[in-house]
């Protein structure tokens, strides 16, 4: 938003006032009378806020009444920030239905069945987004991603169906940090008062909306690669490959650590170094790939794995990407 000018006026003889954009007090939901909260800062600029925001809203509650994807409107209720999201269907709801609800909800932070009846279920959403530190749950999210690249890889090599279960797992924990991310950042988008507690701006709010997609999509990768060890007839490749295959977990590990390094650091160096590196995970899949048969059965086919490795190491350039034309811009 562009910077508007105001006028300081003289009220009584100590006071001085200026107007507020009608626009702004309509987006607050004020009316003549509210009280706001002026904050001094230590920049010497003045913060105004009102003094309550919350459960008045008019967008709080949100009805489906229509039960073809119902799972899908419940997330979809949820991402866009309604409090309140209420199930009313003309016919008994379904177990199938029942079931894809406490499913979805089962990975949303904060969500809670508060009442559930016959043809309605009612879900309270007790998240405040202006509590979340939004780069806290990013470095989990982080963490988890670089913990199932590490367990995918090695149960592959080991042929470990527990370490490649325990991945798949922690796919649905990503997952729930990445649906509450977006949230967060939708209400800060729509909502000054949260963006300034979060004291980010709408730049940086942006950014770790990616930032969060890409690493949820390096998860659902690393779980496509533990996958492979579940197939039925699987027993694990040759010991040339296995080491192959190990080396580049190694790789793949590092640059993910060092992608989102850069990122929370803004560290053009680093960043350039994770782009770069690019070529090196190219030919180390190169490598694996004509180790295999080119009429090898999907069990003994590592084609599937080295997709998803290369996969994960795109959106660990994305991430970089993200922190490089901006620093270069900052440097000019």
């Amino acid at each position: 938003m562009r910077p508007l000018r105001r006028s300081l006026q003289l009220t009584g003889k100590r006071s001085y006032s200026i107007t507020l954009p009608k626009g702004w007090v309509s987006a607050q939901g004020l009316k003549t009378g509210d009280s706001l909260i002026l904050e001094v800062c230590e920049d010497g600029t003045i913060r105004v806020k009102p003094e309550m925001r919350g459960p008045t809203r008019e967008n709080s509650k949100f009805i489906i009444n229509d039960t073809a994807l119902i799972g899908r409107d419940v997330l979809a209720a949820y991402l866009m920030g309604y409090d309140n999201i209420v199930i009313e269907a003309k016919k008994p709801l379904s177990q199938e239905n029942v079931k894809n609800v406490k499913m979805v909800i089962r990975g949303l932070a904060g969500a809670e069945i508060i009442d559930e009846g016959e043809n309605r279920i009612e879900i309270q959403i007790l998240l405040d987004s202006g509590a979340v530190e939004p780069m806290k749950v990013l470095s989990r999210q982080n963490s988890l991603v670089k913990s199932m690249i590490n367990d995918a890889f090695l149960s592959i090599i080991n042929v470990n169906n527990e370490r490649a279960m325990k991945v798949l797992g922690r796919d649905e924990e990503v997952d729930r940090h990445y649906f509450t991310l977006v949230r967060v950042v939708r209400a800060a988008m729509k909502d000054p008062v949260i963006a300034s507690e979060l004291k980010l701006n709408a730049l940086q709010l942006m950014d770790i909306r990616l930032v969060a997609k890409f690493i949820e999509d390096v998860g659902d990768r690393a779980a496509n690669m533990a996958s492979h060890t579940l197939l039925e007839g699987f027993k694990g490749f040759s010991d040339e490959m296995n080491e192959l295959l190990g080396n580049l977990n190694e790789v793949l590990i590092t640059l993910q650590n060092s992608a989102f390094e850069a990122f929370t650091n803004e560290d053009l160096k680093l960043a350039t170094e994770v782009i770069k590196a690019r070529e090196r995970v190219i030919n180390l899949i190169t490598k694996i790939s004509k180790l295999q048969e080119p009429t090898a059965s999907p069990t003994k086919s590592a084609t599937m794995i080295l997709l998803n490795a290369d996969a994960i190491n795109l959106n660990q350039v994305d991430i970089a990407d993200i922190v490089a034309p901006a620093k270069r811009t900052a440097l000019q």
